[in-house]
């Protein structure tokens, strides 16, 4: 790999690390990959917006730098961590109606862990706090909830962040639109009243899912860290280690999968366990870096540009300690078009992205409620 990007003799060029591995990090044999670095207050530059473009088109993830004020992510660990610290009974009053029934969100809210579940983390999540419901009732645009114990400050930050979140992804997204010498607005426009989810996850230390009964489940999987819009290995998510290399059965907090939207940004701790698929079918570890975002790309961005960008399957092993990671899914309007971006040929199969998005959801536990709600035809979708 040359700055970030695949080359000719890829699995020899990623065994070299752009930093040491740390003795926190999960029991892995695996090689590190060398993501290439995009300094975000630069994402206008002519070199910058090429570096984005050519890793983009190629690894599917990058490493984004230099924030003016790398605070931000100091502050949004101690609110994940001010969460999950609270009894079980104040983060229940949060959970989906999937989780309790007597509960009314179906969307956003809480999830616990589950006891031999195929995927063992606890998760938060919200909504874009700007976004504006077209129609009312619709659980798909139903109003954040939020941790009363906590009070309005935390609520606040929490916002804050997720509006920072915002502001970077369509500048991404722009600096897309100059690499392809796209139309300002052709990509960004369609996120004018975003779908995004910020979700913040805990995995509980000495977590040790079972395989078998993961089996049992189907392999639907809460995809925590996809946002619960995962496009699954063909393997169903139960990797084995004769498949992976590694040397006993594959055990992991998230299974392989591709995320099914257009871009993640990740903030994650030290513990590691983010890897990536090679080209050669290797899996590669994302060694944790501070003050820095991953940000990879989902299957939706590959087909609005025609397969251009690439997403880039990827998994989570089972953390050794207690591990916190806070994804933030950037999503399109719901009613933006699902059209490619250069032919205007709808390759997706359905018209906009409120379609794409219950199409996606309807294979995840967690979203079980609400699906079931779709399928009554107690809302329209």
């Amino acid at each position: 790999m040359t700055n970030g990007v695949w080359t000719a003799d890829a699995s020899a060029a990623t065994m070299h690390r752009r930093t040491p591995p740390s003795p926190l990090e999960p029991r892995s044999a695996m090689p590190a990959l060398e993501l290439a670095d995009i300094p975000v207050q630069r994402l206008d530059e002519p070199e910058i917006v090429d570096r984005l473009v050519e890793a983009s088109s190629t690894v599917g993830f990058v490493q984004l730098v230099g924030f003016e004020d790398p605070s931000i992510f100091d502050d949004a660990f101690a609110l994940s961590r001010d969460f999950f610290s609270l009894p079980d009974a104040d983060k229940e009053r949060l959970a989906t109606r999937t989780w309790r029934p007597e509960n009314e969100n179906v969307y956003r809210g809480y999830f616990p862990a589950i006891e031999g579940a195929h995927a063992y983390k606890e998760g938060f999540e919200i909504g874009n706090p700007d976004f504006e419901p077209p129609v009312e009732g619709h659980p798909l645009f139903e109003a954040n909830p939020y941790p009363a114990a906590l009070g309005p400050p935390w609520r606040r930050s929490l916002d804050r962040y997720a509006r920072e979140m915002h502001r970077l992804g369509r500048r991404v997204l722009a600096a897309f639109e100059q690499g392809f010498e796209l139309p300002a607005g052709k990509l960004t426009g369609r996120f004018a009243n975003s779908m995004s989810t910020l979700r913040m996850i805990h995995y509980p230390q000495g977590a040790d899912p079972d395989p078998a009964r993961a089996a049992e489940s189907g392999g639907h999987a809460r995809a925590a860290e996809s946002g619960g819009h995962a496009r699954a290995a063909e393997s169903g998510g139960h990797a084995r280690a004769a498949e992976s290399g590694e040397p006993g059965p594959a055990r992991f907090a998230t299974p392989e999968h591709v995320d099914s939207g257009i871009l993640t940004l990740l903030l994650q701790d030290d513990t590691g366990g983010l890897q990536v698929k090679g080209p050669d079918g290797a899996w590669l570890d994302v060694v944790p870096r501070e003050n820095t975002l991953v940000m990879n790309l989902g299957a939706l961005l590959e087909t609005l540009t025609g397969g251009r960008l690439k997403a880039t399957e990827h998994r989570v092993l089972l953390p050794g300690r207690s591990r916190y990671s806070m994804p933030f899914f950037f999503e399109p309007s719901p009613d933006a078009a699902m059209t490619d971006l250069f032919t205007g040929r709808n390759d997706v199969g359905v018209p906009d992205y409120e379609h794409y998005l219950v199409e996606q959801m309807k294979v995840f536990v967690e979203y079980r409620d609400l699906v079931e709600r779709l399928r009554a035809g107690e809302v329209n979708a």
